[in-house]
């Protein structure tokens, strides 16, 4: 395993949102996931897809602005959604990608991706992971390698 690069993977990112996953959920192999928001400049993204992918995970979704949206989705098992309310219909997990300063230069407006991609409130039991926080992102790093190392996972 690696640290990944940030931009094309962050496997530690992945693990922490699967752990979470798992103690929230039991397991993969019946999960319906939503990504939104930044796919295209998201490392993490796509980790967790492939783990999800792996993992048995029967249907991952993607929405966002179509420059957020990479052609390759399809390879990583994903379904591009055009709007929204198609990404979250039914779905047991979504996952906010929030965005970064990359994805905000290729936008024509922030205002209207805000408009459009921001999440409002869910149904009861939907899980939510969202942007990640530089500071809980190394806690939870901490806590899956600590997780690992005892065996447990």
């Amino acid at each position: 395993m690696n640290a990944g690069d940030g931009w094309h993977a962050r496997p530690l990112a992945a693990l922490a949102d699967l752990l979470v996953i798992r103690q929230a959920r039991g397991g993969f192999t019946e999960l319906r996931v939503a990504f939104i928001g930044d796919f295209a400049f998201s490392g993490r993204a796509r980790s967790l897809a492939h783990a999800l992918t792996t993992l048995g995970a029967p249907e991952l979704r993607a929405a966002g602005p179509r420059p957020l949206l990479p052609d390759g989705l399809p390879q990583l098992g994903l379904r591009a959604c055009a709007t929204l309310d198609e990404a979250l219909d039914g779905v047991d997990v979504v996952v906010d990608l929030g965005l970064s300063d990359a994805a905000l230069s290729v936008l024509p407006s922030a205002e209207d991706y805000a408009r459009r991609w921001t999440l409002g409130p869910l149904p009861d039991g939907v899980l939510t992971l969202g942007p990640v926080d530089p500071a809980a992102y190394q806690t939870a790093s901490r806590a899956v390698l600590t997780h690992l190392m005892a065996g447990a996972a």
